[in-house]
């Protein structure tokens, strides 16, 4: 508050309907009502000042003391000789007496000018800050009926200033909470921040929190009584909703710091056993190594889906046909959606390869499905559909989802793929379904784009970026031949993994590929190799690991000045892998649990052209 002379203000932050944003602005108390003088002299005085006030005053009194005693002494006709010995006490007097007690009353009336000033200005003031208050304020008759209320309460209840509020029963949303209210109105009981919904004029619930302050004053005998309530009123919608999306996100972060945990410990489990698998044939030497290998991979999904709650999952891109993709995804809709709902599949795929990640797109393709079951009432068709455009100059993939549900309104679509926003019931739908969606295509470099009407439906594109040689077949792959890769000389790789099982699988696994393999248990061992002087041609090491994760590894080596190549293993995506691997031209990522021609291609390709062409 800024107050002063002459010019009188204060600054308030203005939150009246009509302002669409905060202002300042200035409120002139000199414009304050001035409570009107009871008699025109005392104006009169006012404006003349107190000198001139007094010389007026005494000039007047002496005026009057001499008119007054001229008039009686022609009233009893005194004689002339004694008028001097009438008017002289009569002019005296006046002079003497007027400017004391002109004094006296002058100052008691330039005391009460300033005081009613001061209070003038104080209720400008509170006027003021009941006006632009940013919570709604009203003074209540026992029985609930409004006597004022400032703009602020308006505009919670959707109402101009001009419009009566509307009744108490139509704002509480629930009976016991209007029953709560009247009850606290009728006993004059204080309310303190308690939180009901409320009910505007346009039908939008709002969390408020209101407290209610019973005024007490004293009748004429003296008794205490409480004629009215002062009803404070807050929208704390907004502050409801911030809080409640932190204590989901919180929930969310622990979930994925329990799901990142379990999945570290998990992949290290299934990489023993697809290496295991590997060592003794593959999964095409008999049908019991095959369904190892399939519950593996069945499990490293599982673990994927459990690390994509937040966000930690390694999505490995590698050129593919769309096809079998989409016929495995469209098979597996049709276990999941009910039987109300047809879905409907093209009969041909375009031949085309894309760079994908194949469960991450399954798994947009299988939430996508799963709202279009939420839409659909009763029974519908979700379709699908495939095709080729031109963007950008750019050659590009969209797979298309379509349902013939509710669909959705422009506002709730614009917001579709906020995360935890949802127009699902609290225990049907986190927000998060359309979020990961957003976030996959985001990291296959594409791009989700929503069409949809209230009434007639929604269609989600799915827009992926084609290769170069997207309808070239794909090719071959090459079978390895650890025989022939013992015969030359084998290149020398430094294997770091804490756990013993992990390591030893590892370990056995590149030596069968022809590697010649040493195996540490940490950081500090293989830093110890490494000085030693022992060539080594590529550090194959897990990223995370008690006592100096891979990345900490890498980084040591690098400040000695050494530019071997880096595989980092790691089932558990962390936050600067990214970064990690951009920086840094000759790091790669393998995601566990890796197969074992995905570990032979990636060691190949990390190898120097001279170990490569030995091994």
């Amino acid at each position: 508050m800024r107050t002063g002379t002459g010019t009188s203000c204060i600054d308030v932050v203005c939150t009246k309907p009509e302002y669409t944003a905060q202002s300042r602005v200035a409120v002139d108390l000199t414009r304050a009502p001035v409570i009107p003088s009871r008699s025109r002299w005392r104006t009169l005085l006012m404006q003349s000042g107190k000198t001139r006030a007094r010389v007026v005053i005494t000039g007047f009194s002496v005026i009057a003391s001499v008119a007054l005693v001229a008039g009686l002494m022609a009233v009893v006709r005194a004689p002339r000789d004694e008028w001097a010995l009438w008017l002289l006490p009569a002019i005296l007097v006046p002079l003497v007496v007027a400017p004391i007690a002109s004094h006296v009353v002058l100052e008691l009336a330039f005391e009460l000018e300033v005081a009613l000033a001061r209070v003038a200005q104080q209720e400008a003031q509170l006027r003021a800050v009941v006006e632009f208050a940013p919570i709604g304020m009203a003074r209540l008759s026992p029985h609930g009926a409004v006597r004022s209320a400032n703009p602020r309460l308006h505009a919670l209840l959707g109402t101009t200033e001009a419009q009566p509020l509307p009744a108490w029963t139509d704002v509480f949303v629930r009976p016991d909470d209007h029953a709560a209210f009247a009850r606290a109105l009728e006993l004059a009981e204080p309310l303190d921040a308690v939180r009901w919904l409320w009910l505007d004029q346009n039908g939008s619930e709002r969390t408020v929190q209101v407290s209610l302050v019973p005024t007490l004053s004293r009748a004429d005998d003296g008794a205490v009584e409480s004629p009215d309530r002062i009803l404070l009123a807050e929208d704390v919608t907004a502050r409801e909703a911030a809080a409640s999306q932190l204590l989901r996100t919180q929930k969310l972060n622990l979930v994925g710091q329990l799901a990142g945990g379990l999945a570290h410990d998990f992949n290290n489990l299934l990489t023993v056993v697809r290496a295991s698998v590997a060592s003794l044939g593959g999964p095409d030497h008999s049908a019991e190594l095959a369904a190892i290998d399939d519950a593996a991979v069945r499990g490293a999904r599982l673990t994927r889906r459990l690390l994509a709650i937040n966000r930690h999952d390694l999505l490995t891109l590698t050129p593919q046909s769309l096809a079998p993709l989409l016929h495995e995804s469209v098979e597996l809709m049709r276990r999941v959606l009910p039987a109300r709902i047809r879905v409907d599949a093209p009969a041909e795929v375009p031949d085309v390869r894309l760079a994908l990640d194949a469960d991450a797109v399954q798994q947009v393709l299988l939430n996508l499905a799963i709202n279009a079951r939420d839409a659909i009432a009763d029974a519908g068709v979700l379709r699908l559909e495939v095709r080729e455009i031109v963007h950008q100059d750019a050659r590009t993939v969209i797979l298309a989802l379509e349902d013939d549900g509710e669909g959705m309104s422009e506002t709730v679509r614009a917001r579709a793929t906020e995360p935890f926003f949802t127009t699902k019931a609290p225990d049907a739908g986190t927000g998060l379904g359309l979020a990961m969606v957003f976030g996959i295509m985001q990291r296959h470099s594409g791009q989700l784009v929503l069409h949809s009407t209230p009434g007639a439906g929604t269609r989600a594109e799915l827009w992926f970026p084609m290769l170069p040689d997207a309808h070239t077949p794909a090719p071959v792959a090459a079978c390895h031949d650890p025989e022939q890769s013992r015969r030359a000389r084998p290149a020398h790789l430094l294997l770091v993994e804490d756990e013993r099982a992990v390591r030893l699988a590892t370990e056995r696994a590149l030596q069968r590929l022809g590697y010649a393999v040493t195996s540490t248990p940490d950081m500090a061992t293989a830093l110890l190799h490494l000085a030693s002087g022992t060539p080594v041609d590529l550090v194959v090491t897990d990223v995370m690991m008690p006592g100096g994760t891979g990345v900490e590894l890498l980084q040591a080596v690098r400040s000695m000045g050494s530019s071997i190549p880096f595989l980092l293993v790691t089932g558990y995506a962390t936050d600067n892998l990214d970064d990690v691997l951009a920086a840094d031209g000759q790091t790669a990522l393998l995601a566990k649990p890796w197969t074992l021609d995905r570990l032979a291609a990636q060691v190949q390709a990390m190898l120097p052209s001279d170990a490569a062409a030995a091994a």
